[in-house]
């Protein structure tokens, strides 16, 4: 694969046209309607059946269906012991893989999830104008069956969906182990409560048992990635104790808490001294301690640049920040954050997903947040506060009409 010296100059956005969620979804995976007898209460389903054998491609199957697009949907044919399962499947792959995994093109890089369902189902179905071209032609080259993914970490936390989020991935790197690249992000280490209490909802005999099982799967994740030879993935950042990409292979797994060790750390925590006008450039490389999370460092341009000479790398791209366009440069276009949650924290942030192709051409494919919509009065009587904008969950209907409009932010 060739790159040339302005790799990052190619970098483009392009607005794709509007693309019909659903209806691709049916027509790609051909599935029928989910039986009544599969759904079941949250909770209901706490012992195993005798017959029980668990198949990963029938779970993929059952969390691809378009109607788990429905809020009302959540857990209810989701039972412990196939996550369960489903996490040991996972542990295997990730046990044969590197801490520092090798990616061809064409390949899909996706930011943070953050437990928001919807568009981590957009960011597998993102498709730039080629791709579409391509679908016409020939239905053998749907770029969900055929890119590769990488995904830079932070699935779970505030997100109301996050443990369908991570069967999901799980799900995908079970079935394809070798397409689907899961980084490790700051959120998975030691379960919170927030993800926590979403377990006892799936479970309440066997949250435990399960958030040990979430855990172990964490502790094997790798912790970076190279496309190509020639661009860097990672959640956070760099480290200054990171003197050459054989280091990261060198750090001990499994790692229950990233914060055992000083360059799992900085390559999970580490951000940016980007605060637009706030921060000067300077010429020498600078890390600093990061104050704000209390982790990792900060980084500056020169330092970004000395990396990539000194690796050979062309681009850094991370995600760890929230960014209200998707994405954002840095340091001469030589390192790119971004994320893929939209209306993060009820912020009206876009979203956004890297797309890689066989060429190296970069193309970034950005999400609309879900649109605002006024609350229906109860009553009458009741006045003031009930006709104020509150942000909504994508329903059906939007899915279908705006889930992967694709926008872009600016000319780069």
């Amino acid at each position: 694969m060739q790159y040339s010296e302005g790799l990052a100059d190619e970098i483009q956005s392009e607005t794709v046209e509007q693309q019909l969620l659903r209806e691709e979804v049916e027509k790609t995976l051909k599935l029928p309607a989910l039986p009544e007898s599969e759904k079941k209460e949250p909770g209901l389903a706490e012992t195993i059946p005798e017959n029980f054998a668990f198949e990963p491609h029938s779970f993929l199957k059952k969390m691809l269906h378009p109607e788990r697009l429905n809020d009302d949907q959540k857990m209810k044919d989701i039972a412990w012991y196939e996550v369960d399962q489903l996490c040991n499947e996972v542990i295997v792959n990730l046990m044969n893989e590197q801490n520092l995994v090798s990616v061809s093109v064409p390949v899909t890089i996706v930011g943070d999830i953050h437990g928001n369902f919807h568009d981590l189902y957009r960011a597998l179905l993102a498709r730039t104008n080629p791709d579409m071209i391509e679908e016409r032609t020939s239905v053998k080259v749907r770029p969900f069956a055929r890119d590769r993914f990488i995904f830079l970490g932070d699935y779970i936390n505030v997100g109301k969906r996050s443990i369908e989020c991570l069967c999901l991935l799980f799900a995908l790197k079970a079935t394809s182990p070798h397409r689907f690249t899961l980084l490790r992000g700051s959120q998975e280490g030691p379960i919170g409560k927030h993800f926590l209490t979403s377990l006892e909802e799936l479970t309440p005999f066997y949250a435990n048992k399960l958030q040990k099982k979430f855990e172990e799967v964490f502790s094997w994740m790798p912790l970076a990635a190279v496309v190509g030879e020639k661009i860097f993935c990672v959640h956070g950042g760099i480290s200054p104790h990171l003197g050459s990409l054989k280091d990261i292979d060198k750090i001990p797994r499994p790692l229950l808490d990233v914060k055992e060790n000083i360059l799992a750390t900085d390559l999970i925590f580490s951000d940016p001294l980007d605060y637009e006008f706030l921060h000067v450039p300077k010429k020498e490389p600078i890390f600093e301690a990061n104050y704000l999370r209390h982790a990792g460092v900060l980084f500056n341009e020169a330092t970004v640049e000395e990396f990539c000479e000194r690796t050979g790398m062309k681009l850094i791209v991370r995600s760890h920040t929230m960014i209200p366009f998707g994405y954002r440069l840095f340091a001469n276009r030589k390192m790119i954050t971004i994320f893929t949650s939209t209306g993060y924290k009820k912020e009206r942030n876009h979203g956004s997903v890297m797309k890689v192709d066989k060429d190296g051409k970069i193309t970034m494919i950005n999400f609309l947040p879900a649109p605002l919509k006024k609350k229906k009065k109860k009553d009458e009587n009741e006045q003031g506060n009930d006709d104020t904008n509150t942000r909504t969950t994508l329903d059906t209907q939007t899915v279908r009409t705006d889930a992967t409009t694709m926008i872009s932010e600016r000319a780069i």
